[in-house]
């Protein structure tokens, strides 16, 4: 986002005839922090046997087939391995306003509503196509930023710092009559694993799980097994918001890309903001559920922010 803002900033200057800012804009930055705290745990692990097994367990445990796919299947006919993002869809602003009070007034994070919202839906459509259970096991991947195991800075920390955070949620057949109690669960079990680095841990735990002689070129020459259900990448804060208005630039459509037909899971939503409004996106691996499944989720996933909202 910094780096579209700062390209527009500059086409706009050298059209006006004014010189370019030449200074940096930020510090690169390795992970060192990360990797350091992913070392002393998986050390840890290693000098307590029974935990290093009670975790390995767990973490074995947690992995399912994919709702959807177990719900609907996967494509029949052959289809090349390649991830389709729908257009973005913009969010009323109307019901945003009522959300954004509603999650101040119980303390929660848009990120935990809109991660409600996503199990909401998939607990329905899972039930649209007859896997009809009293409580659904359901798996979201969440991308985390680790510049917050950096020292603080009054220049940003450029260079890839994400962590993939794994959360696990039993979700009841009516949650969407418990809804907002269970956005405030949610968002107490996350808060939680952030505070606590459940990251480092995510990650360390697909460290110590790698066969013998692993390389990254081999795990990702092939189709990765399918246990999550989806990935939410939440890029609505101050620092990631795209204005797009210039003098003579302007910014009129932002796309997203994704890799989802190379991921542990089927689907994915994207949420940032974009000239003053909020726009959801969602892709999907084309091998591994339809497309016409996934827009049924993004259709529900519309009806149940719709819905919530008006009964805030």
């Amino acid at each position: 986002m910094l780096v579209v803002e700062l390209l527009q900033n500059i086409i706009d200057h050298l059209l006006q005839g004014l010189p370019v800012d030449l200074r940096p804009v930020g510090q690169l930055r390795d992970g060192i922090e990360a990797r350091e705290l992913e070392d002393r745990f998986i050390a840890a692990l290693q000098n307590d046997p029974a935990r290093l097994a009670a975790m390995l367990q767990e973490h074995e445990e947690s992995k399912h087939v994919p709702l959807l796919i177990e719900a609907y299947g996967s494509p029949r006919e052959p289809v090349e391995q390649s991830t389709y993002i729908f257009p973005p869809v913009l969010l009323e602003k109307d019901a945003v306003n009522k959300i954004n009070h509603k999650c101040r007034s119980l303390d929660v994070t848009l990120n935990s509503f809109f991660t409600a919202v996503k199990n909401t839906a998939l607990v329905e459509l899972a039930r649209d196509g007859g896997l009809k259970r009293n409580n659904y096991s359901i798996t979201s991947c969440h991308p985390v930023d680790t510049r917050r195991l950096m020292e603080k800075c009054s220049e940003p920390y450029l260079g890839f710092h994400v962590i993939s955070l794994t959360m696990h949620m039993i979700t009841p057949h009516n949650v969407k009559d418990h809804f907002w109690e269970y956005t405030k669960h949610f968002d107490n079990e996350f808060r939680k694993k952030i505070k606590g680095n459940w990251m480092i841990e995510d990650r360390a735990m697909a460290r110590l799980l790698r066969p013998e002689g692993y390389s990254h070129e081999e795990h990702f020459a092939h189709p990765l097994p399918l246990i999550s259900d989806y990935i939410f990448s939440n890029l609505n804060n101050p620092g990631n918001n795209i204005k797009g208005i210039g003098k003579f630039v302007q910014i009129t459509a932002v796309n997203v890309q994704n890799f989802l037909h190379k991921a542990h899971f089927p689907f994915g939503y994207v949420l940032f903001e974009f000239r003053g409004q909020l726009n959801l996106v969602v892709g999907h691996a084309t091998g591994t559920v339809s497309r016409e499944v996934i827009g049924r989720h993004l259709d529900k996933t519309l009806a149940v922010i719709s819905d919530v909202s008006n009964y805030t």
